[in-house]
């Protein structure tokens, strides 16, 4: 999937954004309802799924998102 640069601008901004949020929620919510930490990022997940299927996004472009970006993330070892 190809990006112009405003919009790799714009996905690079909102996770940049959303990325301290997102963790802090999921420990959070974790410590809140006794439950490991990716037992709620996998719920979390799902939730956005589910968002993006009702707003119309098709399968396979949620797919084509995902995939365009999953090596680009790099493992906290």
């Amino acid at each position: 999937m190809n990006f112009s640069k405003e919009e790799e601008n714009i996905i690079k901004t909102s996770m940049e954004f959303s990325y301290n949020k997102f963790w802090d929620a999921i420990e959070m919510a974790a410590e809140s309802k006794d439950k490991n930490e990716v037992d709620v990022a996998i719920g979390l997940i799902l939730e956005g799924v589910s968002y993006m299927k009702e707003a119309g996004m098709p399968k396979e472009e949620l797919q084509e998102h995902i995939i365009a970006h999953y090596n680009n993330f790099k493992e906290d070892n």
